[in-house]
């Protein structure tokens, strides 16, 4: 008789299940993907608040401002043409939400962003996903010490003209809880070796966007293709904080087919 193979599953690690105090989330980016995902994380801080979980705590580094053509495509408005992203985005959560959230408006390093929990980039530099990458598989290791400061995850959010990913992976071994139900998984892939070398999209033809006007912009890339993406990245923080388990660490999304694929937990 054959038996089935179990299905794989990875369990968040138990600091998450209570800890003392919000979930550090560094978010890399606040322009098209990122200033959609900002607002949505200030909505999963208070609806975990809800459920008696001391909820999040975010900074977000970048160095651009707000320009013309991103009004529309980005989560910005007129008014707020000449601004920086990162700390006008931040102003916006904390005065509605009654938050202190951070925001830095410079360019980062990755070397200088691994001291949160959660790390999410919403960039569409390859060099510093790459770089990323190579530190998180080369030199990261979780540290025995659990706070504020140990980064657990890496989410990467990625996106061209009519296509995007998201993919979750883990900074080091997370250690499983005993389940003779499950496969248990304690590290996800990253994004580096679910699609291989992020180089090969990085351009103009891939990408579809450079700084142009707003007739242009929307030409070369589908207005929502970033807040769909912003959704889905969301939605997968959501079940990983929320119910502390997964069976996929990704989405796939073609917005031209109107198609979605998740990524199992290999």
């Amino acid at each position: 008789m054959k038996i089935a193979n179990k299905q794989k599953v990875h369990y968040c690690d138990p600091y998450f299940f209570s800890p003392r105090h919000p979930i550090t989330i560094t978010v890399i980016g606040a322009g098209g993907t990122g200033s959609f995902l900002i607002s949505r994380l200030a909505r999963l801080d208070f609806a975990l608040r809800q459920l008696e979980h001391p909820g999040l705590h975010v900074k977000v580094y970048d160095g651009d401002i707000i320009e013309p053509h991103n009004v529309g495509r980005q989560n910005f408005t007129r008014n707020e043409i000449g601004l920086y992203k990162a700390s006008t985005m931040i102003e916006k959560v904390n005065f509605a939400f009654g938050l202190d959230w951070e925001a830095d408006n410079i360019m980062v390093k990755p070397k200088d962003v691994t001291n949160s929990n959660i790390i999410v980039t919403c960039v569409d530099n390859a060099a510093f996903r790459m770089q990323l990458n190579d530190l998180i598989m080369k030199n990261y290791k979780i540290s025995n010490r659990l706070d504020y400061t140990t980064s657990f995850y890496w989410l990467d959010c990625g996106n061209g003209k009519d296509f995007g990913q998201v993919v979750l992976s883990t900074m080091g071994k997370i250690k499983q809880p005993k389940n003779s139900e499950f496969e248990l998984i304690s590290d996800l892939r990253t994004v580096v070796e679910v699609f291989g070398d992020l180089g090969t999209f990085d351009n103009i033809e891939s990408q579809g966007i450079e700084n142009c006007s707003f007739r242009e912009s929307i030409e070369r890339q589908d207005l929502f293709i970033n807040d769909m993406i912003s959704n889905l990245a969301s939605d997968m923080l959501w079940k990983l904080l929320r119910y502390k388990y997964l069976t996929h660490h990704g989405v796939v999304l073609n917005q031209g087919t109107l198609q979605q694929r998740g990524l199992i937990i290999k």
